[in-house]
């Protein structure tokens, strides 16, 4: 009872410190910003879960530089991604997983200067606290939160780290209190199951304690709120992790998108249909579990140097499938498409039909420039190919028509001997 009277406590706290922004909802605020770039609605959702946000950042980095760093950065991702948030109530379980996936990687990158700076560092003794067995049970707790399927995870981040109660969260949800509690029950259970897995055993109401977190919110200053709403404020590291970040959510989604296209032969289906399929359930089910082969671990095995002979084939083939574009040679651009080719740009989506309309853009003059290539092989005969890629269209006159900045993602796939294009999806990453 004692356990279970703090945790109403800690709630009925955070709950007291955090400013609610009004009476509009998080799908009202998210409606706002994604059609109307309402800076006013965007300030208000920084206000309303920036103190969780923080709050994640701090209890995985050490230094408050670093926790406002990832901070921004989550902020910065959500701008990039905002209108790709499938349940505008979902908001807040979103901006936990983003936030802590930030985090993770600021961890890892000071994890890795440390070393170098100072040999035999303890990665442990740089999150923070110095309470006994505090150190192992926080980043594994946020580790399985994160895990945690939305429909589960959302309860939590609203109940547990943002303080709501039973009926604001019910009203946030559009659900009854009933199906909250519920939710928040089966959440429980899974989350103590997988920390017995881990050797930590907790109590009921010890858990729902270390759920509440940190008994005050996280103090957010204005300084740090104007800095995240205006991008061109952000520091170097806070935009170079959002960008880490998007590159890491970026080859997830290809992944999932491939692993359905590798299954249209068994199905019987157009791998299009497929792809467009696997997109609407990651946007159901929310970050996929798919776990992300890192393009530096998948360089050191014994395939490297295969690996590097395929990615030089395949980067010779997207600068060739180009000069068939510029040359408006739409018989061998087209041999670079699959028949059941599929792209996503932004919310807008393409078949190898497009595409081959599309070629008649090309009767300016185009250059292009492919950076930072990657290669992820997938098995033999499939492989993601990704690269930042710079087009200008020019005219006779050497007028500059048209600039795209983009990071690419290419599925090639081996088929009748050679390889086509089966998939690709593209995001802006500089001004056009």
């Amino acid at each position: 009872m004692a356990d279970k009277a703090l945790s109403t406590l800690l709630r009925y706290l955070r709950r007291r410190a955090q400013p609610r922004g009004g009476s509009l909802s998080d799908s009202q605020l998210l409606e706002r910003f994604v059609a109307q770039h309402d800076e006013a609605a965007f300030e208000l959702l920084v206000w309303r879960h920036g103190p969780m946000v923080l709050n994640v950042c701090r209890r995985l980095l050490a230094g408050t530089q670093d926790a406002e760093d990832a901070f921004q950065a989550t902020f910065l991702i959500f701008v990039r991604k905002a209108h790709a948030i499938f349940q505008p109530e979902g908001v807040a379980g979103w901006l936990y997983w983003v936030a802590y996936r930030v985090a993770l990687r600021a961890r890892g990158g000071a994890a890795k200067r440390a070393r170098h700076e100072k040999p035999g560092v303890d990665l442990d003794t740089m999150a923070g606290s110095t309470e006994p067995g505090w150190s192992d049970l926080r980043p594994v707790l946020d580790e399985e939160i994160s895990r945690l399927p939305e429909r589960h995870r959302l309860p939590v981040v609203l109940c547990y780290l943002e303080g709501r109660t039973y009926q604001e969260a019910a009203e946030h949800l559009g659900c009854a209190e009933g199906t909250v509690a519920s939710r928040l029950a089966r959440a429980r259970e899974r989350l103590r199951g997988r920390l017995v897995r881990r050797g930590l055993t907790l109590g009921a109401g010890a858990l729902g304690v270390a759920l509440s977190g940190d008994v005050a919110s996280a103090a957010m200053t204005p300084a740090l709120v104007e800095s995240t709403k205006r991008a061109g404020l952000a520091s170097s590291k806070a935009v170079a992790l959002a960008e880490g970040v998007l590159h890491t959510m970026w080859f997830k989604k290809v992944r999932i998108a491939v692993a359905v296209l590798l299954l249209a032969g068994a199905a019987g289906l157009g791998a299009g249909g497929l792809a467009y399929q696997g997109q609407a359930a990651e946007q159901r089910l929310g970050p996929p579990a798919i776990p992300f082969t890192d393009p530096a671990q998948a360089a050191k095995g014994p395939v490297a140097k295969e690996d590097e002979t395929l990615k030089n084939t395949l980067v010779a083939l997207v600068k060739a499938s180009n000069d068939a574009a510029v040359n408006q040679d739409v018989g061998t651009y087209g041999k670079f498409l699959a028949d059941d080719y599929v792209g996503f740009s932004g919310q807008n989506r393409y078949t190898k039909e497009d595409c081959l309309r599309g070629v008649v853009w090309a009767q300016n003059g185009i250059e292009f420039k492919m950076t930072d290539v990657e290669l992820v092989r997938l098995n033999d005969k499939a492989a993601v190919l990704s690269f930042k890629g710079q087009w200008k269209v020019v005219s006779k006159e050497g007028e500059v028509l048209l600039r795209r900045n983009r990071r690419v993602s290419y599925c090639w796939v081996q088929r009748g001997g050679g390889w086509v294009i089966a998939f690709s999806q593209d995001i802006v990453i500089g001004p056009e």
